[in-house]
């Protein structure tokens, strides 16, 4: 099985795609619900707050739940974290188009559950 990674030359892909993951996620920085976003190659996490400012979490996971809900509900699976974290975790042989469509339903996702928490007096 590694010989046809090997071949395939996957780890260099996956090291030239995960830098462009990373560059796109860090967009979401600038998102009001995100905190931090942190990650390395191909893993990607984004911590969602309540106050921005402040970096004050939310209680439980409730928010990050329902954001991964209204992830999936877009097509796309993210991973609910502990605390209010959420996780992308692409297969290695993804491709930047891919990851652009990735990150446009995660905003969508993000701005859902931004939704969510202003009409359930969250934040």
């Amino acid at each position: 099985m590694i010989d046809i990674y090997v071949r395939e030359r996957i780890f260099d892909h996956a090291a030239v795609v995960g830098a462009y993951l990373q560059g796109q996620l860090a967009k979401f920085a600038e998102h009001p619900l995100v905190g931090e976003v942190s990650g390395v190659g191909m893993i990607g996490a984004v911590e969602l707050v309540a106050d921005k400012a402040s970096k004050k979490p939310f209680d439980g996971m409730k928010v990050g739940q329902f954001c991964a809900k209204a992830a999936e509900e877009n097509g796309l699976v993210i991973r609910p974290l502990g605390g209010n974290r959420v996780a992308v975790c692409p297969p290695l042989i993804i491709n930047e188009e891919h990851v652009d469509e990735l990150v446009e339903k995660m905003g969508a996702a993000l701005n859902t559950t931004l939704d969510w928490v202003t009409a359930e007096g969250l934040v």
